[in-house]
């Protein structure tokens, strides 16, 4: 099975054998405290017929993957977040809705280009750089998007979010001490481009 969007695991309790398969096929997992998981099939002869025998290495490499499929221990959420197992670990009842926040705050970028990125980093593990990047160039292509124009989109959201601050701009002007340094950081773009690209033509 194959998403077309991101999903995200909460975690509360027990997620072994093919609990733990479902898991490891999510984008991100979040685990509660006291949650762990464990390839427990292996205690009664049952192969991980659900892809755990290929996503599980792709998250923690080969050998703890063999650690963790031959031995069919139990890992609790604090190791499975020190080998890469799962992402978050939150209190104890606390899974859901911290997924669920993960996902707001990702469903608030351009949709089209955060699927993207996130079809190259799927399709692209274990190609070489070159071949990553004709699939990039081909997955851009069909998209369909440029570059001004997922700016276009994303402007208004970071005005809107209060992403930047005066202390945290992307770039520093170029004409230090000028008055337009103490502009809003919500400049309209043509001001952005302005400020930060012309340079002074004051002589002293």
């Amino acid at each position: 099975m194959e998403f077309t969007k991101p999903v995200i695991a909460a975690i509360e309790g027990p997620a072994v054998a093919g609990g733990m398969e479902l898991a490891v096929m999510c984008d991100m997992r979040v685990m509660a405290e006291d949650a762990y998981m464990g390839a427990y099939c292996r205690r009664w002869g049952v192969p991980l017929i659900d892809g755990g025998t290929i996503r599980i290495p792709r998250l923690v490499g080969q050998g703890k993957a063999l650690d963790l499929v031959l031995t069919g221990r139990k890992v609790e959420a604090r190791e499975c977040y020190e080998i890469g197992l799962c992402e978050r670990v939150v209190p104890t009842g606390e899974t859901r809705e911290t997924a669920e926040k993960i996902a707001h705050d990702i469903a608030r970028f351009p949709r089209s280009t955060m699927l993207a990125d996130r079809k190259s980093v799927i399709e692209g593990h274990g190609m070489t750089v070159r071949d990553g990047m004709k699939l990039r160039y081909r997955t851009d292509l069909a998209q369909g998007r440029d570059m001004e124009s997922a700016a276009r989109d994303l402007l208004p959201l970071a005005r809107e979010s209060n992403w930047w601050t005066s202390e945290t701009r992307p770039l520093p002007s170029r004409a230090a001490g000028r008055a337009s340094d103490a502009r809003s950081p919500w400049a309209s773009p043509k001001e952005e481009h302005d400020s930060l690209y012309s340079t002074s033509t004051s002589t002293r």
